[in-house]
C-alpha cells in the first residue's frame, strides 16, 4: 500500500546568515488539517551545498526522523528550491521544498520510497 502525504505549507522559523556565508535554516510545515507536520533543519554553505540536514515528520501513525541521504538539487538563492532524500532504517522520504517567490513561506511535497536514494 502506498502512503500519500498531502502538500505541506509553512514558514521559516529560523533563517540566519552566518559570518562564513552559510545559511542556517529551519522550516516548519503542516497540512491544512493538521494531520501531517514536518520540520527541516539544514545548513547551506556559501556555495549552496546542503550540509547537516535532518527531516522530522509527524504522521497520523507517529513520528519519523531521517538524516540526509542524497541531494538531487539545491538552488540556494531566493527563492530556495531543494530536492533531497532522507533516510532512517531503510525507509526513505524524498523532499521537494520550494520557497515562495515573495519569500513569505514554503511549500513541501513528501514522497515515501522503499528504494535507495540516488545522488545526482
Amino acid at each position: 500500500m502506498r502512503i500519500t502525504i498531502p502538500t505541506l505549507h509553512g514558514v521559516a522559523v529560523q533563517d540566519e546568515r552566518q559570518l562564513d556565508g552559510s545559511r542556517h535554516l529551519t522550516v516548519d510545515l503542516a497540512d491544512p488539517l493538521g494531520a501531517w507536520a514536518c520540520s527541516l533543519q539544514g545548513v547551506l554553505d556559501r556555495g549552496g551545498a546542503l550540509h547537516e540536514a535532518e527531516l522530522e515528520l509527524e504522521t497520523p501513525d507517529g513520528p519519523w526522523s531521517g538524516a540526509l541521504a542524497a541531494v538531487e538539487r539545491v538552488s540556494p538563492e531566493p527563492p530556495l528550491r531543494l530536492l533531497a532524500t532522507f533516510e532512517d532504517a531503510g525507509f526513505h522520504i524524498r523532499l521537494d521544498l520550494q520557497e515562495s517567490d515573495d519569500g513569505g513561506g514554503f511549500l513541501a511535497r513528501l514522497d515515501p520510497r522503499g528504494d535507495a536514494p540516488r545522488d545526482g
